[in-house]
């Protein structure tokens, strides 16, 4: 059985669903991704992985590929919703929080290094917090600042640098 840890992570898409464990400050655990088409909610994957791994948590923070509603995610690509309610099937008093996949890369943005960007577009680098585009194969862009995030529009000027994340072993 594993160590008790405080919070699961998970990124949710129409076919794959990772979970992971952490702890505050700690290194993320062990990914473990789960096909959706095999399970027919959310909760049930949750309960699937838990039993496998005997993972214990009291947090969780969830990424899903989906708009919101609310508390709730529907994905966009298969038939489950992801929602508080879901976690706490499993985790009866665990705090949970529920993200957009692209709001989660977003809120992320300000924490990125240098190292771990490339320059799309020449310009000088915005002061933080300024607004930071992140391009999307699928949504035209994300921007964050210290407090909010938006989609911006197709016909909208392009900011004047542009980021993202390079993928590992690029």
């Amino acid at each position: 059985m594993a160590a008790p840890a405080s919070r699961l992570i998970a990124d949710i898409g129409g076919t794959n669903a990772r979970f992971a464990l952490t702890s505050a400050g700690g290194p993320v655990g062990p990914t473990t991704v789960m096909q959706v088409r095999a399970h027919a909610t959310f909760a049930d994957a949750l309960a699937a992985y838990v039993a496998a791994t005997g993972s214990r948590f009291h947090e969780a923070a969830l990424a899903a590929a989906g708009p919101r509603d609310g508390d709730a995610i529907r994905l966009t690509n298969a038939g489950w919703t992801i929602d508080p309610a879901g976690v706490r099937m499993v985790a009866p008093k665990a705090a949970v929080a529920v993200f957009n996949d692209l709001e989660a890369v977003a809120f992320a943005l300000p924490h990125l290094r240098t190292d771990d960007v490339d320059v799309l577009a020449a310009g000088a680098p915005p002061a933080v917090p300024a607004p930071r585009p992140l391009i999307s194969p699928t949504q035209p862009a994300v921007s964050s600042t210290a407090s909010s995030s938006f989609a911006s529009r197709p016909g909208i000027s392009p900011p004047d640098r542009c980021w993202w994340r390079r993928p590992a072993g690029w």
